[in-house]
């Protein structure tokens, strides 16, 4: 009966523990790794680039209230530091005591213990065993994000409270031993402990899972999530020949308009481009925050020629836009479009990415407020 019952309560921390490091990749997921470089250089928590960076992960840390720590680290010659913290956020809403830690605080351990090794080999790490200090008791994992070079920038940490599953664990053996020994057997018990505990966890899964695909800001679909479509439309592409079109839109002088607005004026202007262009798509294009005041466009089953008419129509409609200010005022602004379309060629998405970039330098350099194509057939 004990070995049924360990084996049992193995298979409940398995669960868990897989359970962890879901969250810590979700929760890499979330973060822009070229961002992240820069808040790096600037070293102060008081930065924009901070707060850009951070904003993701508490939106993310709201949605779990059984995480008490949500973090980024990075790793520089043998040590590491602690970067991003949710702790000291206006925006989280917890009601567990926790102490923020320092930006670049370094994280002392032993060199022995080989777990930054492996998340820089690119792998998932969640620690074999509950660790406890003054303020829980946890289960702790990691996970490495990206540049857009594909090296790795850094590491999310996610430090799960373990008290609710403790005790839960407790109810279930008190459960089995009673159960057991009516002879109604192992399989209610553990179905009665696991429904009880992981039924809430999915469920927050979920909504963690669909927070990371999107842009807090501005509510549109985030850079993962675009990266994720254009890849099975390109799929799709190489298997039937229909291609599809990428847009990449930027503001015009978007610095000078924080400069001039203030940044929640540039808020304002961002989440009204996202709204304008959002009701101008067909529900089979896709469009989201690539960064900063950068936006994609995915025209679906689009040549270039067409592409362009749309990405122009697009580009007009933003010009006539006039978006209320906090202050009471409007302002007025323009963007640059660079657009392509997937070719034979192509042996990744990104080369239309890349075309449809040297495409807006294009229409940059060309005054600005205008489209403009690249393709290489």
């Amino acid at each position: 009966m004990l070995y049924h019952l360990q084996r049992s309560e193995n298979l409940v921390l398995q669960m868990l523990r897989d359970h962890v490091r879901d969250l810590a990749a979700v929760t890499a997921n979330a973060v822009d790794g070229d961002l992240h470089k820069r808040v790096i250089a600037k070293a102060t928590k008081e930065s924009p680039e901070y707060r850009q960076a951070v904003a993701p992960l508490v939106d993310l840390h709201n949605l779990l209230p059984n995480v008490y720590y949500m973090y980024t680290m990075v790793a520089v010659d043998g040590r590491t530091f602690y970067v991003l913290d949710t702790t000291d956020q206006p925006g989280l809403k917890t009601a567990n005591d926790l102490e923020p830690t320092g930006m670049l605080e370094e994280f002392e351990f032993d060199p022995s213990d080989r777990w930054v090794d492996v998340i820089y080999a690119g792998k998932v790490y969640v620690n074999e065993n509950f660790e406890t200090d003054d303020y829980g008791t946890f289960l702790s994992g990691h996970a490495p994000f990206y540049a857009g070079d594909g090296s790795i920038a850094g590491f999310s940490g996610v430090d799960f409270n373990v008290r609710d599953f403790i005790q839960r664990l407790a109810q279930f053996r008190r459960a089995y031993l009673t159960i057991y020994f009516f002879g109604i057997g192992l399989a209610v018990a553990l179905g009665f402990f696991i429904y009880g505990f992981f039924k809430t966890i999915a469920a927050k899964a979920e909504a963690m899972e669909a927070a990371s695909l999107t842009d807090p800001l501005t509510g549109a679909s985030n850079r993962r999530a675009f990266e994720q479509r254009v890849r099975i439309d390109f799929k799709r592409f190489k298997r039937n020949g229909i291609a599809s079109a990428v847009a990449l839109i930027d503001a015009d002088r978007f610095k000078s308009m924080n400069d001039s607005h203030g940044h929640d004026g540039g808020d304002e202007v961002l989440k009204a481009l996202v709204s304008k262009v959002t009701e101008m798509l067909r529900e089979s294009d896709s469009f989201a925050r690539w960064g900063g005041e950068e936006f994609t466009i995915l025209f679906a089953d689009t040549d270039l020629d067409a592409a362009w008419a749309k990405a122009d129509h697009v580009r007009e409609a933003l010009s006539r836009l006039a978006v209320p200010l906090p202050g009471g005022e409007t302002v007025n602004f323009t963007v640059s479009i660079g657009v392509s379309a997937f070719e034979a060629a192509d042996e990744s998405p990104d080369a239309v990415l890349a075309r449809a970039d040297d495409a807006l330098y294009l229409a940059k350099e060309g005054g600005r407020n205008q489209v403009q194509t690249k393709s290489t057939v």
